[in-house]
């Protein structure tokens, strides 16, 4: 993934910083929701699970990242924590945080 640094302009700062906002909000609930399925299911969810938990999300009055953007973030999220990765045990789930 590239990371672009760009300026943006002062009147763009409070959108970009309510996306930001709900963006995490998604992380957050999706990490949230797989350290529960792992504590009380043992199941690993896939990010075609988080997508199907996660739909609706854009559709929330006052919500500006669409459902593209949310699916991306399950995208991001089930390999960073799949249990063929780096971080198979549960309890390391939740020092997890999206990439700044």
């Amino acid at each position: 993934m590239k990371t672009l640094k760009l300026r943006i302009k002062d009147k763009h700062a409070s959108a970009l910083a309510a996306m930001a906002r709900e963006v995490n909000q998604v992380w957050n609930y999706v990490n949230e929701l797989s350290l529960r399925s792992i504590r009380e299911r043992h199941k690993w969810l896939s990010a075609y699970d988080l997508q199907k938990y996660t739909a609706g999300f854009s559709k929330c009055e006052g919500v500006k990242v669409g459902s593209p953007t949310v699916q991306l973030v399950c995208e991001e999220y089930a390999p960073a924590i799949s249990p063929k990765g780096t971080c198979a045990k549960p309890q390391a789930l939740a020092c997890r945080h999206p990439a700044a």
